[in-house]
């Protein structure tokens, strides 16, 4: 696990644990990579709430 998936999962729990505005303005301060990264992981998770989040980002 290299430092940049580290930090992308650290990312992911921030995103899932916050409301929907504060899930926004992170997201929103993210590079293209770590975006991807982070989508990629809600996707995997196919959780409710990872699902619902993901479709929400995905309109942004």
């Amino acid at each position: 696990m290299d430092p940049s998936d580290k930090e992308a999962s650290k990312i992911y729990r921030k995103l899932i644990t916050s409301d929907d505005f504060k899930a926004f303005i992170l997201y929103e301060k993210l590079n293209t990579q770590m975006r991807m990264k982070v989508m990629t992981k809600l996707n995997q998770n196919g959780s409710s709430q990872a699902n619902v989040l993901l479709k929400k980002l995905e309109k942004f």
